[in-house]
C-alpha cells in the first residue's frame, strides 16, 4: 500500500513540516509507505517520479512475491472458448 503525496512550497514551513511527519507516522501505522514528491516534480520529471514509485513497488514485491500485482480478472466474456 502506497500513498503518493505531492507537496507544495507551504510542506517548507516548520508548522506544516509537523503536521506532515504526523500524517505520515499514521499511514506508516496502517501499513502504508509514504513516498513524497514535489508538485514542480511532476512538471519537470515525471520520469523520475514514476522510476521512484516504480521502484518501491519491485521492492516490496521482491519482499513478498505473494502480493506481488497479478492480471486483472477478464472482462465479461473474455477468456471464454465456445
Amino acid at each position: 500500500m502506497l500513498v503518493v503525496e505531492l507537496d507544495g512550497s507551504q510542506h517548507e514551513r516548520a508548522d506544516d513540516a509537523a503536521k506532515d511527519a504526523l500524517r505520515s507516522k499514521y499511514l506508516m501505522s496502517r501499513g502504508y509507505q509514504v513516498f513524497r514528491v514535489w508538485n514542480s516534480e511532476i512538471n519537470t520529471n515525471i520520469d523520475g517520479v514514476l522510476d521512484g514509485i516504480y521502484a518501491i513497488v519491485a521492492e516490496r514485491c521482491a519482499q513478498s512475491p505473494s502480493s506481488a500485482l497479478r492480471a486483472p480478472s477478464p472482462v465479461s466474456g473474455e477468456g471464454k472458448q465456445f
